[in-house]
């Protein structure tokens, strides 16, 4: 195992390695073609939990005391602007423990009409759903881990998209191989909707509709409604509200309908310096309801590298508790 470990991280490094010195050569020669710009990150994880969950339960089938220390991740985005309204966009990524360790995230194509001067944009390609107040990407969280409602919103998505960027308010639909279960088959269709308002100062209000012609799984048409609002109270506090309603949810195990709730508040107490608390709840239809609180403080040592402490209780109703205490070092560039 350690044989193997060792061999899949030198690949990693290999591999990462050889895609940076051929962007960091293709970007001198690709200039007359098109800007491009490299950023990215590496985050590295210590994690402490301690679960009382039964042994073989539905919540943790390792019950316990669990300590895992890693590379969690490592990101490379490559941002390409060819003028005139053009613009691309490809993350290559490493998640440790994935079946695929190594693979594209997004690849998509940016076409704003009247040469960049129109509201209006076509995307096209592999882009990330519109739904979820919580980023996908590490970097643009408050803290180590993620709300439970993120457990029901959609990742990776292939189709097109059509955006309007209005003076205070954006639209946008999509039309998708699929929301929830994207297997380039364009039998079964899917579809999301978003309008973003932003015309009171300080205040965002999302509201978001996806749906799923099929689900393997059976059942219902799968759909999702998710309503988020951000209120940046003051220059150092933030407050943000979401809720998450999924029908016909596949979870890989069984389809249920899920409903989903969390309140976040982030406090900037100095430049390098914050705390962010947070509360979700998942209620899943005829099965058990998990409440979770989280209080986590940010650090940043440099302008490239933030440390985050979180500690984390998770609740599943009638079934198990689980406190979990997460070390973070994030590297950006």
């Amino acid at each position: 195992m350690t044989n193997q470990r060792n061999t899949r991280s030198s690949l990693l490094a290999a591999i990462i390695l050889g895609i940076s010195t051929l962007a960091f050569t293709a970007q001198a020669e690709f200039s007359e073609i098109a800007d491009l710009t490299i950023s990215g990150w590496v985050d590295f994880v210590y994690t402490n939990a301690q679960s009382d969950a039964p042994s073989g339960g539905p919540a943790d089938p390792n019950p316990g005391d669990k300590n895992d220390l890693g590379l969690s991740e490592v990101e490379l985005n490559f941002l390409l602007d060819f003028g005139g309204g053009l613009s691309g966009q490809i993350d290559i990524d490493y998640e440790d423990g994935q079946t695929h360790d190594i693979e594209l995230e997004r690849a998509f194509l940016t076409y704003t009409l009247d040469d960049g001067e129109s509201p209006v944009s076509i995307e096209l390609g592999r882009v990330l759903s519109w739904m979820g107040s919580e980023s996908a990407d590490v970097v643009n969280l408050h803290q180590v881990s993620y709300s439970l409602g993120s457990a029901i919103i959609p990742e990776y998505q292939d189709g097109l998209r059509l955006n309007y960027q209005g003076e205070g308010f954006s639209l946008g639909g999509a039309i998708l191989d699929g929301v929830f279960d994207t297997d380039n088959d364009a039998d079964d269709l899917g579809y999301e909707l978003q309008a973003t308002i932003d015309t009171v100062e300080n205040v965002t209000l999302f509201l978001g509709y996806a749906s799923e012609e099929n689900d393997a799984a059976g059942g219902d048409d799968p759909t999702l409604f998710n309503v988020w609002a951000s209120l940046q109270a003051t220059e150092d506090v933030l407050v943000v509200l979401e809720w998450i309603d999924a029908s016909d949810h596949n979870d890989g195990t069984t389809v249920a309908d899920r409903e989903s709730y969390s309140a976040m508040v982030n406090v900037s107490v100095s430049d390098v310096l914050g705390f962010t608390g947070r509360f979700s709840n998942l209620d899943v239809d005829n099965g058990a309801e998990s409440d979770e609180y989280s209080i986590a403080a940010i650090y940043e040592v440099h302008e490239h590298l933030e440390l985050l402490l979180e500690y984390r209780n998770d609740s599943v109703d009638g079934v198990a508790d689980t406190d979990t205490i997460a070390l973070e070092a994030l590297l950006t560039f």
